[in-house]
């Protein structure tokens, strides 16, 4: 019994830490998955104590998003990007299933033509 007790403790240990941890990020219009560190503590009849989660820092992206004043849409084929802020930024637009956009600078108050629209618009991130 303790050793079938042991077998199943390290089954759900290991799928424990094979599973996936989601980070929300600043901007509301995407996230990102990230694989962390899932530490769990055995005592010695192989009963699970605790399982602690954490989010590998080395492997969490660099990236950083632009504020919630500036969103991107699509219109009649190309992706708009409206810097509603009170100051100037340079921005490039995360796309799924095709290429980022280059990075280009809104003016604030203003909207520019970023690219075609050619995929899924994932969200927009300061250059």
């Amino acid at each position: 019994m303790a050793t079938l007790k042991q077998r199943f403790s390290a089954i759900t240990a290991a799928l424990i830490s094979a599973s996936l941890i989601v980070i929300p990020t600043a901007n509301a219009q995407s996230s990102q998955t990230v694989q962390g560190e899932v530490i769990i503590a055995v005592d010695e009849l192989g009963e699970i104590e605790s399982i602690e989660s954490q989010p590998s820092t080395s492997q969490l992206s660099e990236t950083e998003w632009a504020p919630d004043c500036v969103r991107a849409v699509s219109e009649k084929g190309f992706v708009q990007v409206y810097n509603n802020c009170e100051w100037d930024l340079r921005v490039k637009v995360k796309m799924a299933f095709s290429p980022d956009s280059a990075c280009k600078l809104v003016l604030a108050g203003t909207r520019a033509n970023i690219a075609p629209h050619t995929g899924r618009i994932d969200g927009i991130e300061k250059c």
